[in-house]
């Protein structure tokens, strides 16, 4: 459960590399307005998301490398998972239904679909 939520990175050095001669493609997700209003522009080449096949995984600038899968998994970088369907906070290690293991979420975007819309979001608690 969230307080806020917004699609944010491109416009603060924290989103994804733009594939290159995709950098106007209209389904790149570019920034929401921050908690002023106001839309970060992002660097030319840079967004908050976008399909796989448009964005460069494996050059990434994702300085906060977690993950909240489709079917109800939040990963942490540091290898703290969570499933929506149980309470407890455990170590991915622990739990081997978990999809991604410790220190491979950057393994784990490479083998996504290339029609997976990834996103920034950040969340605060």
């Amino acid at each position: 459960m969230w307080d806020t939520w917004r699609i944010r990175g491109g416009g603060e050095g924290a989103g994804f590399y733009v594939r290159p001669g995709h950098e106007d493609d209209p389904r790149l997700i570019h920034d929401g307005p921050n908690q002023f209003g106001i839309v970060l522009r992002p660097e030319r080449g840079e967004c908050a998301g976008g399909p796989k096949s448009l964005l460069n995984v494996a050059v990434h600038n994702l300085s906060w490398p977690d993950v909240l899968t489709l079917d109800g998994w939040w990963v942490e970088s540091s290898g703290i998972c969570r499933h929506k369907d149980w309470g407890e906070t455990t170590f991915c290690e622990d739990r081997p239904d978990c999809p991604i293991p410790p220190d491979g979420i950057e393994n784990y975007l490479e083998t996504l679909p290339d029609d997976t819309v990834l996103v920034r979001v950040c969340c605060h608690g």
